[in-house]
């Protein structure tokens, strides 16, 4: 009876070892993951997950048409020209090297880094952070609540968001920002930019390029921009002190609207106020009929400055600068 406890003993160890081993090695191999895939331009990547960190970069192996896959919690499957990668475990991360493909990443929570970049992205973020940088593909990025930084971008850019705090500088490739509430600061950018704010805090500084979109309250602020500005405003603030050139065009309904020009000689004024304030440099002549003001400037040759502001309820200031 004892040796057949023993047998039994013996017998239920090496199961339990045996099992031990298999659970370790499961384990192991489903959290860390190395592997390095061919790859043609015309496929395409995926990747989905809950929570984890992201990482795209241009480099090293990207003369070569393959892409080096680490990290740990995820999956690599090939479907013809799909590259699907998946999320397999609560905390994971992936780095992924090698040559740009077009395609698309879908995180609930976490943080995605981009580096390089060439080929078009589209990418759905419900939480969390976006780093990009020297991307020159397209990007069009859906993040719900979150910060963005995007540096060096050649790309065009089409980002929306509902609360967060965004930071773009030296974009070139213009593009289209939608955000409901938080900050955006835009530095020494260049294109066509289409923007849709509600209560944000808007910088734009040094920059050139058309500039248009529609702010509800909040703040708008332009420093040493130049180009075309074209906004309406409903009851923000703005304010803009231009650069080499100006081209403004800003229609206003109970909000405040300040531009600065160096010279009154040096621009075309055209500014009208139906009911609310109006105030310019005392050498420009104010007409009135009625409640409306109204004050205009001559046009003439060597103007670098074109200002043209509409309000209903709202205050409009011109100032004279050095």
């Amino acid at each position: 009876m004892q040796k057949i406890k023993t047998g039994l003993y013996f017998i239920s160890c090496q199961s339990f070892r045996s099992l031990s081993f298999a659970l370790f090695f499961f384990s192991f191999s489903s959290v860390a993951h190395a592997e390095v895939i061919a790859v043609s331009d015309s496929d395409i990547l995926l990747i989905q997950g809950d929570a984890a960190k992201i990482v795209l970069r241009e480099g090293g192996a990207s003369v070569s048409p393959q892409l080096d896959v680490r990290g740990s919690g995820f999956s690599v499957d090939r479907k013809d020209r799909l590259i699907l990668i998946q999320q397999k475990r609560a905390q994971a991360n992936l780095e992924i090297v090698g040559m740009s493909l077009p395609g698309e990443i879908h995180l609930k929570n976490g943080r995605i880094e981009i580096s390089g970049w060439s080929r078009d992205l589209k990418i759905t973020q419900q939480e969390g952070a976006f780093v990009s940088d020297r991307m020159a593909g397209a990007l069009e990025l859906d993040l719900t609540k979150g910060d963005v930084a995007i540096s060096q971008m050649t790309g065009r850019l089409a980002a929306r968001g509902y609360q967060g705090s965004w930071k773009i500088s030296q974009a070139s490739g213009g593009g289209e920002l939608d955000l409901f509430s938080g900050a955006l600061k835009l530095t020494g950018v260049s294109g066509t930019w289409k923007m849709a704010t509600n209560n944000v805090q808007t910088h734009i500084a040094d920059s050139s390029g058309e500039f248009q979109g529609s702010l509800q309250q909040g703040l708008l602020s332009f420093q040493k921009v130049s180009g075309r500005v074209q906004f309406e405003n409903k009851d923000g603030t703005v304010s803009v002190v231009p650069g080499t050139d100006l081209d403004a065009n800003i229609v206003s309904s109970k909000g405040k609207v300040t531009v600065q020009i160096p010279r009154v000689a040096l621009a075309f004024l055209d500014v009208t106020n139906a009911d609310g304030e109006l105030t310019v440099p005392g050498n420009v002549r104010v007409t009135r009929k009625g409640r409306q003001k109204h004050a205009q400037t001559e046009r003439s040759a060597g103007q670098k400055f074109k200002v043209q502001l509409r309000s209903q309820e709202g205050s409009l200031t011109i100032k004279e600068g050095k």
